[in-house]
Order: C-alpha cells, then structure tokens, then sequence
C-alpha cells in the first residue's frame, strides 16, 4: 500500500488516569484545534467521574482532517498507530465524530491488541462480560438506529431541554406532558 503525506493535525491528551487508565474517542473533523481535544478530555473525565467510574479516567484524540476524504481511514490508521506508545500505558481510544468504532478496533486487531485495557483489566472476568455485554449492546438497533446514535440523540435532546430550563423556557418535555 502506499502511503501519501497529508496536512492532517492530531493530538491526544489525557485530562486524568483513574487505577492507569483513561478513556476517550478520536474524533475527525476539518476544525478539530488542539483547545477542542483539551476541553472534551476534561469533560470525558467529568462524564466518568460523574457515573461514578472507579475504573477510567478521561481523555480524548482529535484530527484535523476532513472525514469524507477517501484516504481517512489511512489518516486514522496512521494517527492510531502513533499513539500505542500511549496505549500500552492504559490510553483506551474509540471512536468520535469522524470515527466508527469499528474502524478503530479494525487498527488494534491489526496489532493484536483488541480493546485497550490494562493488565488487571485483561484479567478480570467481570471486565470481560461487560465489554461482551456492551458490544452486544452496540449491535441493538432502535427504530432502524444504532443504540450509540440513539443514546447520543437522547442526550443532545436532554441538553437541549435543560438549556431551555435555564432560560425559563417550556422544555420538550413539557409540551408532550400537556
């Protein structure tokens, strides 16, 4: 395969480790800076944090790249590969905006490294079940949607809502409870 240098920007940052390890997806897109990796890795950190995670600290990658290229795949590849240094260490990347999550485990069975996980994680059976459990749940569909895009589409609505709360506004939920 032959490869071609591009003008894609990436960066990585982990905002915490939790027990050695922080999770976090990659996203691609032509406007991702490196102050946009910086505050999703903080807010990755408040997320886990915030549903009581015990396990996972946060963190985030970011490329600047268009997504819609026909070489992304490759960008991604690339970018992915430079960062298992970080991997080795308890960095975990999915996917993000840009991304699909079997593009970025495609890159880590390459290597044979599957999920990113730490030592004691690879271990432990409970941390298995859930992962088979969770990619068992990925493959669920909902009204012709992947669960993760309708879970991203619920939450997108909440927010939304809560922001018309703050204004003082009916929210979507109050109109359907009339």
């Amino acid at each position: 395969m032959e490869y071609c240098e591009t003008e894609a920007k990436g960066w990585l940052v982990v905002h915490n480790f939790v027990k050695g390890y922080a999770g976090g997806g990659t996203r691609i897109h032509p406007t991702v800076t490196r102050e946009e990796v910086e505050r999703l890795a903080e807010a990755m950190a408040y997320k886990y944090n915030a549903s009581e995670s015990v396990t996972t600290g946060g963190c985030k990658a970011g490329i600047s790249y268009d997504y819609k290229a026909p070489d992304a795949y490759e960008v991604l590849r690339r970018f992915l590969i430079a960062m298992m240094p970080y991997i080795d260490v308890g960095v975990s990347l999915g996917s993000d905006l840009g991304t699909k999550y079997e593009d970025v485990l495609r890159v880590f069975d390459e290597f044979n490294i599957g999920i990113p996980l730490t030592k004691s994680m690879k271990e432990d059976l409970n941390v298995q079940k859930g992962i088979k459990d969770f990619n068992a749940m990925l493959a669920t569909k909902i009204d012709c949607f992947l669960l993760n895009d309708a879970v991203t589409g619920y939450g997108v609505a909440f927010c939304a809502d809560e922001a018309w709360k703050f204004k003082g506004e009916p929210t979507v939920r109050d109109l359907i409870e009339c």
